[in-house]
């Protein structure tokens, strides 16, 4: 699995816009243009930007002079139901994680969620993490296992710029795996500059194709927080929303704050 890879390709591709009365605004042209992330001046700013298979929010830049550390959320695994594209048999899913993005190239992400999946009436979810561009792991059924309706809780955190840890809990189940992450050795630890969090569903890619995005129903973020060097607890206010639209221009996907500690994506 490679839930990064699109993560990384849409940030650096997207024209973002401010959305006007909640409502969901036409995007502006894809340009390749890694200038448009200045577009966030900082965390106060809420921005609307739009992908093939993403939704949630991003914190996009730390407070001046400090670093993120840690990101937490809880969710509600849903139950996941063929998406757009594909057939009857094809195999759907939704990867839903919390995140610690580096630099401003958006190209290196420590990770962890759960994958929600479809293949025509059997369905399947696994707990997994990664430190972008490295490989992505599962965690076995044995190791760690939920399903739909449990309660999940994951933070990601680092301790320095090569080592982090990432904690998935299910509360519903009262059990949870711990699990140290080391840095990939092509990240040099200059690059880990923590400027942002992310909380996201989206689609994967497997075997170099794109797994296509489930239809998830709604996932709803719950006590969000995103930890910084300075000693700092943020909310999401002023986080960029992100939401799932097609080539042709059809939104599928609704992403709103209803408060400053959760995050609602519905489709």
């Amino acid at each position: 699995m490679k839930l990064s890879l699109f993560f990384t390709v849409f940030l650096l591709a997207t024209t973002f816009a401010a959305p006007r009365g909640g409502s969901l605004s036409l995007p502006a042209p894809l340009q390749n243009d890694k200038r448009n992330l200045a577009i966030f001046p900082s965390r106060t700013i809420a921005q609307r930007a739009f992908s093939p298979n993403r939704a949630g929010a991003v914190l996009l830049r730390a407070p001046e002079g400090e670093t993120f550390t840690s990101v937490t959320g809880t969710f509600i695994v849903p139950t996941p139901a063929r998406g757009q594209g594909g057939g009857t048999n094809s195999k759907y899913s939704a990867g839903i994680w919390v995140g610690i993005v580096a630099n401003k190239d958006q190209d290196i992400v420590l990770q962890a969620g759960v994958i929600a999946a479809i293949t025509g009436s059997t369905t399947s979810f696994t707990a997994w993490y990664a430190w972008y561009p490295g490989s992505t792991t599962d965690f076995t059924a044995t190791q760690f296992s939920a399903k739909a309706g449990d309660s999940i809780k994951i933070t990601v955190s680092t301790t320095s710029a090569t080592e982090g840890t990432v904690v998935i809990e299910n509360v519903t189940a009262n059990k949870k795996v711990t699990q140290t992450v080391t840095a990939p050795v092509s990240v040099a630890p200059e690059e880990w500059t923590a400027q942002s969090t992310a909380w996201m569903v989206e689609g994967y890619q497997l075997a170099g194709e794109l797994v296509p995005l489930a239809r998830f129903g709604r996932v709803q973020f719950t006590n969000c927080a995103a930890g910084t060097s300075g000693g700092k607890s943020l909310g999401v206010t002023g986080a960029g929303l992100y939401e799932v639209q097609t080539i042709s221009g059809q939104v599928y996907t609704k992403t709103t704050l209803p408060s400053a500690s959760s995050i609602l994506i519905t489709y």
